[in-house]
């Protein structure tokens, strides 16, 4: 396993990761459309924000570059009701956050739903979380220092599945005393490497999609009924799934609706 000492941070490496994650989606699930990009020079409303939304963020200059640049699947409303990315929640749309912020607005709670409370008290300003969640479990952070992104990574217990850290260094060895518990406790990947992970849960169908907005964890104990989970996996390999030249995502999501609606109509 490689080292911290081995991982360099590359803003251009982790936009690409992030937008080829993002193409990925579309492929299996989301409406291409809903995936949007910067112009050239960033969002604006990131790299004309207004410095008091900017100091109540509390974060650095590289932080601040990344997600001027980042792409963002849409906001479509509320924080539980936008397009999830993973099973059960979504990614921030860091665009949408700071065009919604009037001037001298605080920023403290786009730092808890995109940090959780666990963290964001004693996030370093070199972090910013991937996610938008009210549950601490699906916190994803990301470490422009570093280069590297923690995951408290509680899905993958949940169904029995818990993928290791790809990072060897003990966070108690080099981090700051509040930081060490909480890196600790999660799994820890280069950023590349993190969402070549993301990608591989949807491939082998722990990660399902049910529609265009929502996505599913494999698991009949998040109290999905008797017989869902693998009704769906069936209806993906029917359609060709894993294979992406094969795979005919429009027919599989209208037949997953179709069954949804015949089998489980009060979901």
């Amino acid at each position: 396993m490689p080292g911290l000492e081995d991982i360099t941070y590359s803003e251009a490496a982790c936009i690409a990761a992030v937008s080829g994650f993002y193409e990925f989606l579309t492929k299996i699930y989301l409406d291409d459309s809903a995936v949007i990009y910067p112009p050239e020079g960033g969002w604006p409303s990131i790299v004309q924000a207004d410095p008091g939304v900017l100091s109540s963020l509390g974060k650095s200059d590289k932080v601040i570059s990344l997600l001027a640049h980042l792409p963002y699947i849409k906001s479509t409303g509320g924080i539980d009701d936008n397009t999830q990315a993973v099973a059960d929640c979504p990614f921030a749309d860091w665009n949408d956050f700071f065009t919604g912020a009037a001037p001298g607005e605080s920023m403290e709670s786009c730092r808890i739903v995109t940090e959780g409370f666990a963290f964001y008290e004693v996030a370093p300003p070199h972090v910013i979380g991937l996610t938008a969640s009210h549950r601490d479990a699906f916190v994803m952070v990301l470490d422009t220092e570093l280069g590297i992104v923690h995951w408290d990574g509680y899905p993958f217990r949940d169904i029995g599945v818990y993928i290791r850290d790809e990072i060897c260094d003990d966070p108690y060895d080099w981090a700051p005393e509040e930081e060490a518990e909480w890196r600790a406790d999660a799994v820890t990947w280069e950023i590349t490497d993190f969402f070549e992970v993301l990608k591989g849960l949807y491939i082998e169908l722990l990660f399902i999609p049910i529609s265009n907005q929502e996505v599913y964890l494999n698991s009949e104990t998040w109290g999905h009924p008797p017989g869902m989970i693998s009704m769906l996996r069936k209806i993906y390999k029917d359609h060709g799934w894993p294979d992406m030249e094969a795979y005919r995502k429009e027919d599989c999501l209208n037949a997953i609706r179709e069954a949804i609606e015949a089998n489980y109509p009060d979901i």
